[in-house]
């Protein structure tokens, strides 16, 4: 988080008169976030495209070649209209033969803008779909803050994004996920907050369409978050329900629950609809993340007494030898590395431990943003802040109530990244999601201050009177 952007902050908090009249006039002020979008933000977007157009505007293949198999397939849908295909010999075939158990949300997206651009799509346009994706990301966290009356930190979201979110630009999917793990966090906050009544009808309505479109969309780019996602979502609802003894909301609850269960399902109806619309061979290759690979290959993260590695290698050769006839990526392929995996696990617990103790504790040191606070300091004052606002109850006396439930499920999301990276990789290039959390937590934290002060500054002036 680069401290020269706090120019933008002061201007935000100059900006709050504004917004407070503008919060008289219903729908208008979201015209006010509008102008702050753009005060705010697209300055650090176009940046960021300018610096994607000038590193990658001459290259003419990707290093990371599963980019090159989403170019290869956005050109197949600009032809045939077919998505999630690879057109070879005039027929067409599932894009999984040839990008194998990936996530299939960059493929489908620069599918649909070489259609509607009519143009092929190049390297570059992948660094641009990261950096679009991220700034949505960033811009519907702080659409969702302002929906609720958190002014402050919608303007602290938007004047510090741009040097959270599109401060990595690059080809493979992982600049992206910033963006798509704030995508999979709007649904359940607004759930919450809708249910809490903190969103109007209209913005109620809108904010849960939203967050299912936004919440499958998250899915089909990382088919994890989508399951931290349904996570999230089956806690809230299951909370909401304890608290309730109104039939009329458990219904609601379980129409809400319907409405998770069909957008985490995002992915499977895309490649039926792709199945139905067009004839094409069925494929043996999963379509999404393999769980069971990622599991089997942390434990080779970091030196072990396994002799693992982290390399799709390791995990070919330890399932050809139980079945050296099974393909690579295959169902049978994932089936036979769950039982592998458990394996090791029986074999030596203590190793395993180990293992994921030293990933998950050098986790907790990262700064995420780079030049923050190491992540322990910072969920510690994000718990922190939680247990204080409960305890001495001061979320009521600010008339802040919507803090709890986005610190609350901001947490829950770190937590389960967190454990992606003590179970699978601990790269902080995986980790890197978590620094749109951090400053969630940190303008949260800055106008809970602001609220705390303004409220112990008027009961002064009353007691004063």
């Amino acid at each position: 988080m680069r401290f020269d952007h706090f120019g933008g902050v002061v201007d935000g908090f100059k900006a709050i008169g504004i917004l407070k009249v503008a919060d008289q006039v219903g729908p208008w002020r979201w015209l006010v976030f509008a102008l702050c979008v753009f005060a705010l933000g697209i300055a650090d977007l176009r940046q960021a495209e300018g610096e994607a157009i000038r590193r990658f505007s001459e290259t003419a293949r990707a290093d990371w070649e599963v980019t090159n198999i989403w170019i290869m397939a956005a050109e197949c849908a600009r032809k045939t209209g077919a998505w999630l295909a690879i057109c070879q010999d005039n027929k067409l075939y599932p894009i999984a033969n040839a990008a194998v158990a990936d996530d299939s949300g960059h493929a489908l997206l620069l599918g649909l803008a070489a259609q509607i651009l009519d143009r092929p799509m190049a390297v570059v346009d992948v660094a641009k779909l990261n950096i679009a994706i991220d700034f949505v990301g960033m811009v519907c966290i702080a659409a969702l803050l302002f929906a609720v009356r958190s002014y402050v930190a919608s303007l602290i979201v938007l004047a510090l994004g741009g040097s959270v979110y599109l401060d990595w630009i690059a080809i493979s999917p992982h600049p992206g996920l910033i963006g798509a793990a704030s995508f999979a966090a709007v649904l359940p906050s607004t759930i919450v907050l809708a249910e809490r009544g903190y969103l109007s009808k209209t913005a109620k309505v809108a904010f849960l369409t939203a967050g299912a479109v936004l919440f499958g969309l998250a899915t089909l780019l990382r088919e994890p978050f989508g399951t931290m996602g349904v996570i999230v979502c089956l806690g809230a609802l299951a909370f909401l329900g304890w608290q309730t003894r109104n039939r009329q909301q458990w219904f609601r609850l379980l129409l809400l629950l319907l409405l998770v269960i069909v957008a985490w399902q995002t992915p499977r109806w895309v490649f039926l609809a792709r199945d139905v619309a067009f004839s094409m061979p069925p494929t043996n290759q999963i379509q999404t993340h393999g769980t069971s690979h990622n599991l089997y290959l942390g434990l080779g993260a970091i030196e072990n007494k396994f002799g693992i590695e982290w390399s799709d290698a390791v995990g070919s050769q330890a399932v050809a030898k139980v079945d050296p006839k099974v393909a690579f990526a295959s169902h049978d392929y994932f089936r036979i590395l769950w039982r592998v995996y458990f394996d090791r696990l029986a074999e030596d617990p203590q190793e395993v431990a180990r293992i994921y103790a030293t990933k998950g504790v050098s986790m907790l040191g990262y700064q995420l943003p780079p030049k923050s606070l190491p992540l322990w300091l910072v969920l510690v004052g994000a718990v922190g802040l939680l247990i204080v606002g409960w305890r001495w109850q001061f979320w009521q006396k600010v008339n802040y109530g919507q803090a709890p439930v986005l610190l609350s499920v901001g947490l829950a999301f770190v937590g389960f990244f967190l454990l992606q990276g003590t179970v699978s990789h601990h790269s902080i290039g995986y980790a890197h999601p978590i620094g749109g959390f951090v400053l969630l937590f940190f303008a949260i934290g800055i106008e809970a201050c602001g609220r705390v002060a303004f409220h112990s500054l008027n009961q002064g002036q009353k007691s004063a009177m």
